[in-house]
């Protein structure tokens, strides 16, 4: 076996990933290791922002990075320096962290972003990054990118006004115990005498624990929902054990080189394990319904039957409306609220992520969320850790991924974060529920219901409580930290 020095003269195989979406286009090349310990590359991307106004927030992309032993060819987690500083990034990026790792713990990626404001492309930008841990040895790497929104820390309402006297079917809403929407005002516990639901025999509310992420304090949330490509990245940088476990059937070809028909568009026919999987391999969490609701609203007031861009005012786009494929497929003409509910459409499908997005894209002609998160009330429907269990809602403080799966025993390539419901969902080798879990949000086989598609609704929490274990169509979701 050669040394990392000698390796590095003449066994650099280092691999770069990158997420093609037409909206931003991040890309990661000519990533090479110096001195042993620093990992250098350029990075690109479109469409980013940093303002010091409405929504007061900017974009960025968490990078991390993947090793893979020459000898095993099993890939790890790569630690990095926790001292900002010792990474850099050229003009106009920065690199900075949030506070999720634990205290001692090694820095499991890092943030890229804006140094200061403004709006537009970032162009190829150097980067380096100081690896820490790194065993003598042989290997590749492969830099993974991203792309995140900041949510600012601040006030939100939970539920938008309606009852079962409006809308039956947007049924156990959040509302006060005085029936009105519920502002959050801090991440302190919320008692269920205060936190209802609209329909409580259906859909409870418990008491939320201080620990238990309510949406108020800052996080990042992904920016699109995971799309098959990134799904395919993950597939192929796992043990074939673990490949086994979370395949889902959507890649083509033989493990480790696994392709994916559709790399662009999000990716569907997910299980709850299959999205924890992907969350704790990407050092990220997954999100509550709490968050879900403030990522669509924002600090504004509630819209009653709102959809995440904030109107009750909804444009299905059938497929015939998009043009180009792949990474160009894109809707030309500009819609209000624009959103892929095509269960009434000969050729239904996923869309890209992002499709509705251009350069001069508003909140509402992109159908994005407040902050500018994309695709939340359509395309595919929403994984969240749920406010309506109480076991759950207690123990979920939102720990983040460490980069590892299970791999000694069965189940392989699960995630094996203690706080994370029902990630494993065998009990002495027999099947249980996925107590804890929800979906939200829309998906491109959305229903119309009483002349509506209420599922897409930022406060229907119909299916709050969804507990199913079996992958399904439609089901996808992302990420938060």
């Amino acid at each position: 076996m050669f040394s990392l020095k000698s390796w590095m003269l003449f066994c650099i195989l280092i691999l770069s990933t990158i997420s093609a979406t037409f909206a931003n286009n991040v890309t990661i090349t000519n990533v090479s290791v110096v001195g042993g310990s620093n990992l250098t590359f350029t990075i690109s991307w479109e469409n980013s922002w940093r303002v010091s106004t409405p929504p007061y927030n900017h974009d960025a992309v968490w990078v991390f990075v993947k090793r893979r032993d020459c000898a095993s060819n099993v890939w790890s987690h790569v630690n990095l320096d926790t001292t900002a500083s010792n990474h850099s990034a050229s003009s106009p990026l920065m690199v900075y962290f949030d506070d999720r790792r634990i205290s001692g713990d090694p820095a499991k990626g890092i943030y890229l972003k804006r140094s200061s404001d403004g709006v537009g492309n970032i162009p190829s930008t150097t980067v380096t990054l100081k690896m820490v841990d790194i065993p003598t040895g042989d290997f590749d790497f492969s830099v993974m990118g991203i792309e995140m929104v900041n949510i600012p820390t601040g006030n939100f309402y939970l539920g938008d006004g309606s009852t079962a006297s409006i809308n039956a079917n947007a049924r156990g809403a959040f509302i006060t115990n005085t029936g009105i929407p519920y502002l959050v005002q801090s991440e302190n516990s919320i008692s269920n005498t205060n936190l209802s639901s609209t329909n409580t025999s259906a859909e409870p509310v418990v008491s939320l624990p201080a620990e238990y992420p309510k949406g108020y304090a800052e996080f990042h949330c992904m920016k699109y929902e995971i799309t098959q490509g990134q799904y395919i990245d993950f597939l192929n940088m796992i043990t074939n054990d673990q490949f086994n476990e979370r395949n889902n059937n959507i890649a083509t070809g033989v493990w480790p080189n696994v392709s994916a028909p559709f790399p662009t568009r999000a990716i569907d026919l997910f299980s709850w394990m299959d999205l924890c999987a992907y969350l704790d391999w990407s050092a990220l969490r997954p999100m509550t319904e709490l968050e879900y609701e403030k990522l669509c609203r924002g600090p504004v007031n509630p819209v009653i039957n709102e959809f995440a861009w904030g109107s009750s005012t909804v444009t299905p786009v059938p497929p015939g409306w998009l043009s180009g494929s792949g990474a160009t497929e894109k809707l030309d003409t500009s819609y209000h609220g624009p959103a892929n509910f095509n269960s009434q459409t000969v050729g239904k499908r996923i869309y890209r992520s992002g499709f509705a997005a251009i350069s001069t894209s508003t909140r509402v002609s992109s159908g994005a969320g407040y902050y500018g998160v994309m695709n939340l009330s359509d395309n595919v429907t929403e994984f969240v850790v749920n406010a309506a269990h109480a076991t759950t809602a207690q123990s979920f403080e939102g720990n983040v991924g460490d980069g590892e799966l299970t791999f000694l025993v069965a189940p392989f390539g699960c995630a094996d974060v203690s706080d994370w419901p029902s990630t494993i969902l065998t009990i002495n080798s027999t099947l249980v529920d996925a107590f804890g879990v929800g979906i939200r949000g829309g998906g491109f086989e959305t229903p119309l219901s009483s002349g509506i598609y209420n599922q897409g609704f930022v406060s229907d929490r119909s299916r709050c409580d969804w507990h199913r274990r079996s992958r399904n169509i439609q089901v996808g979701g992302r990420g938060v930290r």
